[in-house]
């Protein structure tokens, strides 16, 4: 069984909670507003994120000659880049350029082969 324990106030502490439900202003000018997290990842981010996963794929498609601290690199840089976009727009954005990278170059973008239609379709 967990047991909570409270800690008595002091009166600095219930002060500053009455200006909180009071709304006072000095309470206001000394916390600064948090600002408004973006709906939409900014468009540098998305931008970004869209090279880093070009240049991810294209090291997946040379296989083991890649330097690893360059493949280390480049895959610190799409996740920093997920952090920044977010879930799930980050995951919406890669299976589209997937798709457009395997249109475009024949190759699977996760492990880098060049898979045929037929494939494809027993896949499916």
């Amino acid at each position: 069984m967990a047991y909570r324990v409270r800690l008595p106030r002091t009166r600095d502490e219930e002060r500053g909670r009455s200006e909180v439900q009071a709304g006072s202003p000095m309470f206001a000018e000394a916390v600064p507003p948090v600002p408004a997290v973006p709906a939409v990842p900014q468009r540098d981010h998305v931008l970004a994120y869209r090279v880093a996963l070009r240049e991810w794929w294209r090291l997946v498609a040379l296989g083991p000659e890649v330097d690893r601290q360059t493949a280390l690199m480049t895959h610190d840089e799409v996740i920093r880049l997920i952090d920044e976009i977010g879930e799930p727009p980050a995951t919406g954005l890669r299976w589209k350029w997937e798709a457009e990278w395997t249109r475009e170059t024949g190759r699977c973008p996760r492990c880098g082969e060049r898979h045929d239609e037929r494939e494809r379709e027993d896949t499916r």
